[in-house]
């Protein structure tokens, strides 16, 4: 009998050291650490390249606004067909950017919210154009939407792009 208790004494220790876990606490903590996302510099990333977008618009600089656009994302602005890739995000924005130059543009309410690789930057616009063949001033006052995603180097780029007007319909 106390061969037998001894037998499963030794065979309970084995069985509890066998089951107990071979990582330092210390190490749980740094793996948790490693996983948590830095929302404080994904948004201030996310910020800089919405800054690049912007500035674009400000410099009639088409180059610059492909520059954070993912291969396949589709700007949609107002009253155009949705264009797509940068090729096409290129094609509208060249002749655009040829007729009319930015005189004032003013970005407000702008919030950005991060979920892993996802981010979401919406806000208010107020933008005056000139023609470049001369004439009056367009002013367009809307909101916007931008999806961001993450690419494997770390940067994010913009996947997709909606503004539309926050102006009265015209009546008819």
């Amino acid at each position: 009998m106390v061969e037998t208790r001894t037998s499963l004494g030794v065979l309970s220790l084995l069985l509890i050291v066998a089951c107990s876990t071979s990582t330092p606490a210390n190490n749980a903590a740094t793996d948790t650490a490693a996983k948590t996302p830095d929302t404080a510099a994904d948004k201030a990333a996310i910020a800089k390249a919405h800054d690049v977008v912007e500035g674009a618009y400000r410099s009639s600089d088409c180059n610059a606004m492909v520059s954070v656009a993912a291969n396949d994302a589709v700007f949609e602005p107002p009253n155009t067909p949705s264009a797509k890739g940068v090729d096409g995000i290129r094609a509208w924005c060249t002749p655009m950017f040829n007729q009319m130059k930015t005189k004032a543009l003013t970005v407000s309410n702008k919030e950005i919210d991060v979920s892993g690789d996802l981010a979401v930057d919406h806000g208010d616009y107020d933008w005056t154009l000139t023609p470049a063949a001369g004439g009056a001033d367009v002013r367009a006052q809307g909101r916007y939407v931008t999806i961001w995603h993450r690419e494997a180097d770390g940067s994010w780029k913009t996947t997709r792009l909606i503004w539309n007007s926050s102006e009265p319909a015209p009546r008819s």
